[in-house]
């Protein structure tokens, strides 16, 4: 039976952008929105129970563990940017939530991509993790920043905090969720750095996929 909160799909899918969120449920009609956020839609209740299927929490699980490459960019920034990601399919927002491998963020850093007056990041020998701090209003950060300090305040709050800075104002400090699946036949160890930033699928990725499908009979 429909029910409000429920999370449904199209029957058979493995992507988690499809999936919907049950807002009402009528007689004639279901109101859902994209379950990561958007705007409410409708169906009639006959075809939507025809195309669609539940997801419970154990099959919304397993979802959350297949892993798939992907290349990013971020919106608004040089259009030929991109970044080798992995990704189980998740949107925030409708924008991609990326996660990262080591020698992939390391070789950022190297090109100064990500760093800056205004941000600091870094892998973190003491966490295995990488940090991120930037100011909110793109103000530059003091060279003698106490990263201990600002370490322990985000811990304290899962790995996320935004602390007023005397003399620099509202900081991001942001440590990254460390993630291990198996995919392509071995053990994969990701970082969910940037969490929260306006990911999206890369131009050229883009592009390359639209081509393949056209010629696709």
């Amino acid at each position: 039976m429909l029910m409000k909160g429920e999370v449904w799909g199209p029957k058979g899918t493995n992507d988690p952008a499809e999936l919907l969120m049950i807002e009402k449920v009528t007689a004639t009609e279901v109101y859902s929105h994209p379950r990561d956020g958007g705007f409410v839609g409708s169906m009639d209740r006959e075809g939507f129970e025809k195309h669609y299927e539940h997801f419970d929490h154990e099959r919304l699980a397993a979802m959350k563990q297949s892993f798939h490459r992907i290349d990013v960019s971020i919106d608004g920034y040089d259009d030929d940017f991109s970044i080798p990601a992995w990704t189980n399919g998740d949107l925030w927002n409708g924008w991609q939530k990326p996660i990262f491998e080591k020698d992939v963020l390391l070789g950022q850093i190297e090109k100064d991509d990500f760093t800056g007056p205004t941000m600091k990041f870094w892998f973190d020998e003491e966490l295995q993790t990488f940090v991120t701090v930037m100011g909110l209003e793109s103000q530059i950060l003091p060279e003698d920043l106490d990263v201990q300090k600002l370490k322990k305040e985000a811990l304290s709050e899962n790995g996320y905090a935004q602390l007023e800075l005397k003399g620099v104002g509202l900081v991001d400090v942001q440590i990254a969720n460390v993630i291990k699946f198996e995919a392509e036949g071995r053990e994969v160890v990701a970082y969910q750095a940037f969490d929260g930033w306006c990911w999206e699928k890369a131009l050229k990725q883009s592009a390359d996929e639209e081509a393949e499908n056209a010629l696709t009979p």
